[in-house]
C-alpha cells in the first residue's frame, strides 16, 4: 500500500483530506529547496553556484575524484537546469522572490566569470567548476572541451538574466559544434577557442546525401541542444536565419530516417575511417570511432545494411522517439505555426515508432534496423560497439519518458484537421498501452470524460517523468480521477525518493543530485491543483 510520509504522519493512497495532503507536499519542495540553500550553497566562497551532489547522510558534498588522486567539489550548472526551473517555479507557486533570486544570481555569475575568450560556457559533459577553488577542471580521462547532450538549458532565465552573454554563447556553441559548414560536419565535442568566430547563422545550407561519410559523430543527443539554442535564439531575437538553421539541421536527422519506414535517426553522418582495423590488427573490442563505422563493422558481415545510422539499439530510441519529439513538440507550442514543421517530424516519428517498434504485448521497444529489421533475439556473433560477442539482443521495456512524449504528441494534435482519425486513435490506444504498462493502470478510450475511472490509484509508481505524462493527460481530459492518479504518484515520490531532508533516487542511495526532476514534477502537480495548467 502507497503512504505519503510526512513529519511522522502516514496517508495512505490518496487521503479524504486532499488539500491537507497537498499543503504537505508543497511544504516538502520547500523545505527541500530552503535545504539546498543552506547545504549546497557555495560554502567556501561565498559565490551564488550551488554544489551538484550531497551525501544525504554525512553532509558532505560530493566530489568526483580522478586517477592521480585530486578530487574536486563540482558545481556543473549545466547539470542544475531541473533546479533552476524549480526555483523560477516555485516563486512562481509560493509568491515569495528569493528562489528565483537564487536561480538568476547563480545564472549571472557562470555568464560573468565562467565564459571563455570565445564565449563558450565551462560546463558540460567535460568541464565544471570546482567549488573549493573556484578552479574550472575535469575529469582526467576526457579532454576538457565543450559539450552538451540532451541538456536543454533554460534559455529564457538566461536570456533574462543576460541577453547579449545568452546570444554570445549560442553562437559560439554552434561555431565550436559545427566543424565545417560546407559539408556540415557536426560534432559533439567543441573545442575552447582564444577568439570568437563571426555570427555563425549566414552561413549558406549545403545540400548533401544522409549517411555520408563525415569526421564528426553527428549524435542526434547533441544535435538536439544545437537545434534547441537556435530556436530560443529566434524567439527572443526575432531571427529569422537562426531558425532556418536550427529547422535545417533538424532535416538532416529526417532525412536520413529510412524512406519507407520513417525509421530512425540518431545519426545522419558515418564517422570517415582513418585506420584500417583489419589491416592493422585492432581488436574487435577496441570500438573507437577512428576505425570507421561500428555498426558496420560489427553487424556488416550478416546484415549489409547496418549502419550507425539506422541502428536503433540500446538508448538511441529513448533519444529519438521519446527527447527529440518532445523537444519538437515544446517548440512547436512555444512558437507556434512556424514550428509547423517541428510538429509534422515528431508525429512522423511517433506513427513508425507505433508501427514498427512498439509491441504493445509486453510493452517493450524492439532492437531494430531502421529498414524494419528486428533484430529480437539475434546474437552478437563479434564484440563491437554494442555490446559483447554472444550478448542477446533483446526488446527493452519502455519508460516514462515515452509516455511523456506521446501525451505531448496527443496534446498537439487532438483537434488537428489535418491529422486522420485512425492516426489521432493509434496514438492515444499507444498511451493507453503505455501506461498500462507503467502500472498506471487503464486510462480509458480517446477523451471521455465522464467515463468510469479504471486508473490505478494503488500503483507504486514513484517516476517524476510519470507524474508529468499523466498531468498532461489530465490537462488534454481535466478528468479528475487522472488529477488524482498524479497525486498519487506524488506522493508514491516522496514516500520514495525523499529521505534525510533532499530527494534520492531511493531510500538506499547514499547521493542527493540536485537537478533531479522529482521535485519539479511534485510543483508541476501543485500548479495543475492550483488551476495554474495552460489550456
Amino acid at each position: 500500500m502507497n503512504t505519503f510520509i510526512t513529519a511522522g504522519n502516514t496517508v495512505q493512497g490518496v487521503g479524504r483530506n486532499k488539500k491537507e495532503e497537498d499543503k504537505k507536499r508543497l511544504q516538502i519542495i520547500i523545505d527541500y529547496v530552503d535545504k539546498v540553500f543552506e547545504t549546497q550553497k557555495d560554502p567556501y566562497h561565498g559565490t551564488p553556484l550551488f554544489a551538484d551532489a550531497i551525501n544525504v547522510r554525512t553532509g558532505e558534498l560530493f566530489s568526483w575524484r580522478n586517477e592521480d588522486d585530486t578530487a574536486f567539489v563540482v558545481s556543473n550548472l549545466s547539470t542544475q537546469q531541473n533546479f533552476m526551473r524549480l526555483l523560477v517555479g516555485l516563486s512562481a507557486v509560493t509568491g515569495s522572490s528569493k528562489y528565483k533570486e537564487a536561480a538568476v544570481t547563480a545564472t549571472k555569475y557562470m555568464l560573468d566569470h565562467y565564459m571563455d575568450q570565445d564565449h563558450l560556457l565551462y560546463w558540460g559533459g567535460h568541464t565544471y567548476v570546482n567549488l573549493e577553488t573556484k578552479e574550472v577542471v575535469g575529469p582526467d580521462n576526457k579532454a576538457m572541451v565543450h559539450e552538451l547532450k540532451n541538456c536543454f538549458p533554460y534559455y529564457d532565465l538566461m536570456f533574462e538574466v543576460d541577453k547579449e552573454k545568452t546570444n554570445q554563447f549560442i553562437e559560439a556553441f554552434w561555431n565550436a559544434h559545427i566543424y565545417n559548414w560546407e559539408d556540415l560536419e557536426v560534432g559533439r565535442h567543441g573545442e575552447h577557442l582564444a577568439k570568437p568566430k563571426d555570427y555563425p547563422f549566414n552561413h549558406a545550407f549545403v545540400e548533401k546525401e544522409p549517411h555520408r561519410m563525415s569526421i564528426g559523430l553527428s549524435f542526434l543527443n547533441a544535435g538536439n541542444d544545437l537545434m534547441y539554442a537556435a530556436t530560443k535564439y529566434y524567439q527572443h531575437n526575432e531571427d529569422e536565419k537562426a531558425y532556418k538553421w536550427s529547422e535545417y539541421l533538424e532535416k538532416q536527422y529526417v532525412g536520413a530516417r529510412d524512406p519507407i519506414t520513417k525509421l530512425g535517426a540518431y545519426q545522419f553522418t558515418q564517422k570517415v575511417q582513418d585506420i584500417d582495423p583489419i589491416a592493422n590488427q585492432i581488436p574487435d573490442s577496441d570500438t573507437n570511432s577512428q576505425y570507421g563505422d561500428r555498426a558496420k563493422r560489427q553487424f556488416g558481415h550478416r546484415y549489409p545494411n547496418a549502419l550507425e545510422t539506422r541502428m536503433l539499439l540500446g538508448g538511441r530510441p529513448l533519444t529519438i522517439y521519446a527527447i527529440n519529439t518532445l523537444m519538437q513538440l515544446e517548440l512547436y507550442l512555444e512558437i507556434g505555426e512556424r514550428a509547423k514543421n517541428y510538429k509534422k517530424w515528431a508525429i512522423e516519428a511517433v506513427l513508425a515508432f507505433i508501427h514498427y517498434l512498439y509491441n504493445p504485448k509486453d510493452y517493450t521497444v524492439k532492437p531494430m534496423i531502421t529498414d524494419g529489421t528486428d533484430l529480437t533475439g539475434y546474437t552478437l556473433e563479434k564484440d563491437g560497439y554494442y555490446g559483447k560477442k554472444g550478448t542477446v539482443l533483446r526488446p527493452v521495456k519502455i519508460t516514462s519518458h515515452y509516455l511523456l512524449a506521446f501525451a505531448k504528441a496527443y496534446f498537439v494534435i487532438k483537434e488537428d484537421p489535418e491529422i486522420q482519425d485512425e492516426d489521432r486513435k493509434a496514438i492515444w490506444e499507444t498511451i493507453r498501452s503505455m501506461a498500462k504498462g507503467l502500472d498506471l493502470g487503464d486510462i480509458g478510450e480517446e477523451i471521455r470524460k465522464n467515463q468510469s475511472s479504471a486508473v490505478n490509484l494503488e500503483t507504486t509508481n514513484s517516476d517524476g517523468r510519470a507524474l508529468f505524462a499523466v498531468l498532461e493527460l489530465y490537462k488534454i481530459t481535466r478528468r479528475e480521477d487522472l488529477l488524482d492518479l498524479a497525486r498519487v504518484i506524488g506522493n508514491n515520490i516522496v514516500e520514495t525518493c525523499y529521505h534525510y531532508g533532499y530527494f534520492t533516487l531511493g531510500k538506499d542511495y547514499v547521493y542527493s543530485e540536485v537537478d533531479m526532476v522529482e521535485p519539479l514534477a511534485l510543483l508541476a502537480l501543485e500548479a495543475a491543483i492550483q488551476g495554474k495548467v495552460e489550456a
